[in-house]
């Protein structure tokens, strides 16, 4: 990269400027090479993270209202056979057990 810098700095001696400025030549190599071809792609970084953090906390509160819904979906629908299970003698703690069982598996 330096003995191109210079090369090109021999055919273009009013471009060659001061080594390490902004006016001067550069030569880009390997992942570098990225910001000659896509000069545009350096200012939209910040909006894709925006992006991506705005899409993953959508997928997130979606997943989270499914489970929501789905367990009290569950817990209505065994709402007889928990009326049942307390007739014949089981604890309030017990319900609340066998809820947070099956919460955990409906969440997993």
């Amino acid at each position: 990269p330096g003995a191109l810098r210079d090369a090109i700095g021999a055919v273009l001696p009013e471009r060659s400027g001061v080594p390490g400025s902004d006016r001067g030549v550069r030569v880009l190599t390997g992942a570098e090479r990225g910001e000659a071809e896509r000069v545009d792609a350096l200012g939209g970084r910040g909006d894709q993270l925006a992006l991506l953090g705005s899409i993953g906390g959508t997928v997130l509160m979606v997943a989270l209202l499914v489970i929501a819904s789905t367990l009290s979906q569950a817990i209505h629908q065994r709402s007889g056979e928990l009326a049942l299970l307390r007739a014949v003698g089981a604890s309030p703690r017990q319900l609340r057990s066998a809820i947070g069982r099956e919460a955990g598996r409906v969440s997993t």
